[in-house]
């Protein structure tokens, strides 16, 4: 099975580097010609991969906001 072009995807699905944290262009042009069963794949992985990166910032934020929370200003 080929992939399916561009211009038959849902605009949705039409996925493009996105800075911090996608892959380059680069690679970009190699996953469009991938199978579009393993695009849907590799595109999984980013969006786990964002979660992550989304999660760990949450994450730092929390500590931050505690912190400051508990500090006696003054």
């Amino acid at each position: 099975m080929s992939s399916i072009p561009q211009r038959d995807l849902s605009p949705l699905l039409r996925w493009r580097p996105w800075p911090p944290g996608d892959p380059g262009p680069e690679i970009w042009q190699i996953i469009q010609e991938l199978d579009s069963r393993i695009q849907v794949q590799v595109a999984g992985v980013i969006l786990e991969t964002q979660i992550g990166q989304t999660k760990a910032h949450l994450q730092g934020l929390e500590k931050i906001h505690g912190i400051i929370s508990q500090a006696k200003i003054g």
